[in-house]
């Protein structure tokens, strides 16, 4: 609880900020997602499908954060992995991407961990993830995480479901999209693998 108050007080710090101009509502390419409460679950109500757990709709309080408004790129998972493997961390995977700009592929989720500490380290920030000694969790090699999220950290990490959530809405409550005009959806709006026979809602 006195982790969310300090997050709450340091987004509400940065809110005044950027009323009078102190500081910009993103952090290089990342947008801040300010604290409050959504209906998080999957929106029955308009036939959405789901899987256990997903319902049923309940109220989440999340605080404030950053997220990054794109996809990691190919570029950058390469850029921050060569530091990485340098530096004496170790991966399972080496990860894809179609082209440099691309969003990057085939990572398993102990890679984006120790990626995530790569990345904050050679940034100048406190890793988030540790192992469960306490030291920065930097071997992802054996796919394996006994560890933990030290949340009072300045580092890069993960969304939680909720944060991820939350941001995905974009505000919106009891839609299967992030917009409120329809429930539909179809290549002008999202860059995705169409298959209309199948999904109803799929107007492509």
């Amino acid at each position: 609880q006195q982790v969310a108050a300090n997050q709450q007080t340091l987004a509400q710090m940065q809110q005044r900020q950027i009323a009078v101009g102190a500081m910009q509502q993103t952090a290089g390419d990342m947008a801040l997602i300010p604290a409050g409460s959504f209906v998080m679950g999957a929106c029955t109500n308009v036939g959405q499908e789901f899987y256990g757990g997903e319902t049923p709709q309940h109220v989440v309080a999340v605080s404030a954060f950053y997220l990054e408004k794109h996809k990691v790129t190919w570029n950058l998972w390469q850029d921050v992995r060569q530091w990485a493997t340098n530096a004496g961390y170790a991966f399972a995977w080496s990860g894809a991407g179609k082209e440099g700009a691309h969003p990057t592929y085939q990572v398993v989720w102990f890679d984006a961990l120790a990626w995530c500490n790569a990345r904050s380290q050679r940034d100048g920030f406190t890793p988030c993830y540790t192992n469960a000694d306490g030291t920065v969790y930097t071997n992802s090699a054996d796919m394996s995480f006994t560890g933990g999220c030290n949340w009072e950290a300045t580092g890069y990490r993960l969304p939680t479901e909720a944060e991820w959530e939350k941001a995905a809405r974009g505000g919106q409550i009891n839609g299967r999209f992030p917009w409120n005009d329809a429930h539909a959806i179809q290549h002008a709006r999202a860059n995705y693998n169409a298959n209309p026979a199948t999904y109803a809602y799929d107007a492509s």
